[in-house]
């Protein structure tokens, strides 16, 4: 397994592996015209422009040139997170999740922040996420803010 960069090719696998993961896991937690909302920024076309903007981190994880996981930030915000099912509990999305605090780290800010949905809540939390509020809903997307200092 190895993680790189994203790459404009990897999009659509990308694109795939985001809503096969949502739908399952995040789809069934939110409120009516959350999943509508969802597709509105996350759908191939705007994974394309975020390919584009030089603030964006955005790393995959692959085993044999197959995309199993998938991770997204902008300065200290992290915004998708998604590691295929088959994948899952075998430390990808750790070594995702280490990789983008590295370059968070780098880059000089002392915390990171998520709008974790609700079902990624215990994966934050064993990374040393804290919640910061209560649960939230914008336009029927249900998140928990969650923020994690940098030492």
């Amino acid at each position: 397994m190895r993680i790189r960069k994203l790459e404009k090719k990897d999009a659509p696998e990308v694109q795939k592996l985001i809503m096969k993961g949502f739908m399952k896991f995040v789809a069934p937690t939110l409120k009516k015209g959350g999943v509508e909302e969802f597709s509105k920024y996350n759908n191939l076309e705007k994974l394309y422009e975020r390919l584009e903007d030089p603030e964006r981190i955005l790393y995959i994880a692959e085993e044999k040139y197959k995309i199993i996981g998938y991770i997204e930030a902008r300065n200290f915000h992290m915004s998708l997170f998604f590691v295929d099912e088959k994948w899952m509990k075998k430390g990808i999305g750790k070594q995702l999740y280490k990789k983008v605090e590295t370059i968070i780290k780098q880059k000089g800010y002392k915390y990171i922040k998520v709008n974790s949905a609700l079902s990624a809540i215990p994966v934050y939390t064993k990374f040393g996420f804290k919640k910061i509020t209560g649960i939230q809903e914008k336009n029927g997307v249900v998140y928990q803010p969650m923020r994690k200092y940098l030492t």
